[in-house]
């Protein structure tokens, strides 16, 4: 015997929650008063148009109204330009077997073929409406021909003809078509009024649900109502007791907002590695990647608003926590960062769409919004700590820095910190060293390598060109493109690797810190200083060290600089990666110790 424990009860089972909740008055509909009411007079004052042109985003119920028309005008007991949904032209356009009412899918039925069908079918009566409808959905894709067969049948159609256009882009239909429909634009729904259906959809549903859950749901659907009720028909299949906003937000993948806050404010801090474990965590959670960039992006365009003063949560549509996220945001980088974040987060949200790992986008958009904060501009905020000493950077067991003052060389030995401006220091203070007096009897100058005292010959060689390596990295200092390129240089144990001529190839251990380098600015600054400690200009060529002809191996055997012993390295005790720390990442030091005070 055949088991007939699975069958279906109910043919409602499959119908999806919109479908069942479709508006069939136009009282019914949400959000669009002004429509409905022009609707409703034309209808009770006799004066419906022949054509008529619906546009607005997918799920405003341009569609429904188009059906609720066709009923209005068909119908046998019209109550003040409403349908009644009672006689028989009513019940036949509701459960879709009216033949007089046409539905067609301009996505499937584009061609000149099936408007000229379309015409010679319009010539008949109806057969058993009033007024023969046809409905036009998606219009703006018909085909410019076809476009052209249906101009004539909508500047002078049949009188028991009437036409409705829905569209989504309406700045896609010819302006000859256009001229001939009255125009409704249907405005997005207000999260307030979908909450409103909402909450009567889940009393008539029996599902539990509260306000919080049902405003996320509200908020996500910005403006539809169909995506709206479609997401609440996702949830109530979801098993879940109550539909509250935890709830909503792990079966959609959303993100708390106060999460988002907090994201969006590591990167203004330039932390980095924060941003980047706070990223996985919320992937582990299940955090849908295209869903996060965007509220991302919304989360910035919260700062911008706020950097502009308007901190209430109401206005900027957070909550309190998240708002004080948006807070510490503008406070750490200001409005300038806040506008590039909300820029960059809404183009990575659409090249999102085209890859198929968006995680990898969304962590490069956070790292580059933090190397950002290493050196952004503050316009309509506080000052952004940027130009300050490295902080949190703790690289071989003690924080160390690059430009070491006269009080700290004198306390802190080899490991000292100091401010990196973008002028050039005090008179008053000593110019930054990369080697510094070993005991507090120090010399009145630091002891630099001399400066060379003749230009390099036209045929000199590598060697030459190694041994004057030191003093080319001591001239790099003052401005910021020139610190920033030592930096690059010392942290990648950057060296002279081969010379031809006039081609000076420099080889680096990073390709990252090679590509870095051979930015405009911190090309010129490199040049410059070339030019100054050589007597000669080089033409410079970048390389990864393992992928430099006939290199020596990392612990050279003369035929070019050691990289570990070479260039800058001397004695800043790992100098070299906090300067790449500070220009790649944005860290800034908050406690400097001596080696021999317990530092390391």
């Amino acid at each position: 015997m055949r088991d007939r424990s699975y069958t279906l009860p109910l043919a409602l089972e499959l119908t999806a929650l919109y479908s069942t909740y479709r508006s069939q008055r136009f009282d019914d509909l949400v959000g669009q008063d002004a429509a409905v009411q022009t609707l409703k007079n034309a209808l009770v004052s006799g004066r419906v148009a022949h054509a008529y042109l619906f546009t607005g985003i997918r799920g405003t119920g341009k569609t429904s109204t188009a059906r609720i028309l066709a009923k209005a005008v068909n119908c046998e007991n019209p109550d003040g330009g409403e349908p009644c949904n009672k006689c028989a032209s009513c019940v036949a356009i509701t459960d879709s077997s009216a033949t007089d009412l046409i539905e067609i899918d301009a996505a499937s039925n584009r061609g000149i073929d099936e408007i000229r069908d379309l015409r010679e079918k319009a010539k008949y009566l109806p057969s058993l409406l009033k007024r023969k409808v046809y409905i036009i959905d998606e219009a703006h894709q018909l085909t410019p021909e076809a476009f052209n067969a249906l101009l004539k049948t909508l500047e002078e159609p049949p009188g028991h003809v009437l036409f409705v256009l829905c569209t989504t882009e309406a700045h896609k239909l010819p302006a000859t078509i256009v001229s001939r429909c009255q125009r409704f634009d249907f405005r997005r729904i207000t999260a307030d009024d979908i909450l409103g259906r909402l909450r009567r959809i889940s009393t008539q549903e029996g599902l539990v649900a509260d306000d919080a859950g049902l405003m996320v749901i509200a908020t996500m659907a910005q403006g539809s109502m169909r995506d709206a009720i479609t997401m609440l028909d996702q949830m109530a299949s979801s098993g879940v007791d109550t539909i509250d906003g935890d709830a909503v937000r792990r079966q959609l993948g959303l993100v708390n907002a106060s999460d988002v806050a907090a994201l969006l404010a590591g990167a203004a801090r330039g932390d980095a590695a924060f941003v980047l474990r706070d990223l996985d965590r919320l992937a582990q959670q299940g955090a849908d990647m295209r869903q996060l960039t965007n509220s991302l992006a919304d989360m910035a365009r919260g700062a911008v608003l706020a950097s502009l003063g308007a901190g209430d949560p109401t206005i900027l549509g957070v909550d309190a926590s998240a708002a004080a996220g948006l807070a510490e945001v503008v406070a750490a980088a200001g409005r300038d960062f806040a506008a590039a974040a909300f820029e960059a987060a809404m183009a990575a949200s659409s090249e999102m769409k085209q890859t198929h790992d968006p995680r990898l986008l969304l962590e490069l958009l956070l790292l580059k919004l933090s190397v950002r904060a290493g050196g952004g501009s503050t316009s309509g905020g506080p000052p952004t700590h940027v130009p300050g000493p490295v902080e949190s950077a703790d690289l071989g067991g003690a924080p160390v820095s690059r430009d070491p003052g006269p009080e700290a060389a004198a306390t802190a030995g080899p490991v000292a910190v100091a401010t990196v401006q973008d002028e050039p220091p005090p008179a008053t203070q000593p110019a930054a060293t990369d080697r510094l007096p070993a005991t507090e009897e120090a010399a009145p100058t630091p002891d630099e390598p001399a400066p060379p005292a003749a230009a390099l010959p036209a045929d000199a060689g590598l060697e030459a060109v190694a041994a004057r390596w030191p003093a080319l990295l001591e001239a790099l200092q003052g401005s910021s493109p020139a610190t920033r390129v030592k930096a690059l240089l010392v942290s990648s144990s950057a060296a002279p690797s081969a010379l031809d001529d006039d081609l000076l190839t420099i080889g680096f251990r990073w390709a990252v810190h090679s590509e870095k380098a051979q930015e405009p600015s911190n090309r010129q600054a490199l040049e410059a200083a070339i030019s100054e400690v050589y007597g000669r200009a080089y033409r410079l060529q970048f390389q990864v060290a393992a992928a430099i002809p006939g290199a020596a191996p990392a612990r050279g055997n003369g035929s070019r600089a050691e990289p570990t012993a070479a260039p800058g390295a001397t004695a800043d005790g790992g100098q070299g990666l906090v300067q790449a720390a500070q220009e790649i990442l944005g860290a800034r030091v908050v406690d400097v110790r001596s080696r021999d005070a317990g530092g390391g």
